[in-house]
C-alpha cells in the first residue's frame, strides 16, 4: 500500500489505542510512522517486524548483563526502537489487512517476555557490579512479580471482555489486572526509571544503574499489595 509519510503520521495518530500512554501517544506513535512507510516499501510483513522487535528486546536486554554503563545506555536504545517497532507492527498490519490470530498471539507475549527478561538480566548485571547476592535475589524476585503482572494483564483483558460474569465481577476483574496491563505492560513501561538511573551514574560516576533492578522490584511489590487491597475492598 503505497501511502506518503505524511498520510501514515496521521494514521499513526488517528490510532491511537485505548489507555495508551503518554509515552507512546506523544514519542513512539510519532517515529513509527518512519519505519512503517520503510517497510511496507519494502514488502515486510507485521509478524516479521514483530519479530524483528522481540529479537530486538532479548538482544537489548543481554546488554544489561554488562557492568559498562555504555552498554546499559545502548541496551536501552535497543528496548526504544523495539517499542517503535511494536507501534510499526500493528499500523502495518491494520494498512495492509493482514491481521492474524497469530499476529496476535506474538503481541501478547512480547510484552511479558521482553518486560521482564530486562529486570533479570540487569538483576546479573547489579549482582556482578555488587557480588551482592541478597540484591540479586530481591532483584530478581521484581522480575518474576512483573511476570505474573504481565501474563494476568493479559489473561484478566480477556476474561473481563467474555461472558458468563456480571458487571460487577468484570469490574473487579478490570481493577485486578489494571496495573499491570496499563503500567508493566504498557509501551515503554518497563523503562521509564531506568533513564533517571542512567543519568544519575553518568553524571556522578556511582553506578547508581544497580539499583534499578531492585527499584523495578519494589515497585512490584508494591503494585501486587495495592492492587490485592483494591480487590479486597470490592469483594467485601
Amino acid at each position: 500500500m503505497k501511502k506518503s509519510l505524511s498520510e501514515l503520521r496521521d494514521f499513526a495518530v488517528d490510532k491511537k489505542g485505548e489507555n495508551e500512554t503518554v509515552y507512546a501517544y506523544y514519542f513512539l506513535r510519532r517515529l513509527s510512522p518512519f519505519f512503517t512507510w520503510i517497510f511496507l516499501r519494502l514488502g515486510v510483513s507485521a509478524n516479521m517486524v514483530t519479530v524483528l522487535g522481540l529479537l530486538l528486546a532479548v538482544a537489548g536486554s543481554m546488554m544489561f548483563y554488562s557492568t559498562s554503563l555504555v552498554y546499559w545506555v545502548a541496551g536501552w536504545a535497543m528496548y526504544q526502537l523495539y517499542y517503535i517497532l511494536d507501534c510499526s507492527d500493528g499500523e502495518i498490519a491494520v494498512l495492509t489487512d493482514s491481521t492474524s490470530d497469530f499476529g496476535g498471539f506474538l503481541d501478547k507475549i512480547s510484552h511479558p517476555i521482553t518486560n521482564s527478561l530486562i529486570i533479570y538480566v540487569s538483576a546479573f548485571g547489579a549482582y556482578r557490579m555488587t557480588g551482592s547476592v541478597p540484591l540479586l535475589a530481591f532483584s530478581a524476585s521484581g522480575g518474576i512479580l512483573f511476570t505474573l503482572l504481565s501474563l494476568l494483564g493479559k489473561y484478566g483483558a480477556d476474561e473481563a471482555h467474555s461472558g458468563g460474569y456480571s458487571p460487577s465481577d468484570k469490574n473487579i476483574i478490570r481493577k485486578a489486572i489494571d496495573t499491570g496491563k496499563h503500567l508493566v505492560t504498557s509501551p515503554g513501561g518497563i523503562t521509564h526509571p531506568l533513564v533517571g538511573f542512567l543519568v544519575l551514574d553518568a553524571v556522578t560516576g556511582g553506578s547508581w544503574r544497580i539499583f534499578y533492578p531492585a527499584a523495578a522490584s519494589l515497585a512490584a511489590t508494591l503494585l501486587v499489595l495495592k492492587r490485592f487491597r483494591g480487590i479486597k475492598g470490592d469483594m467485601s
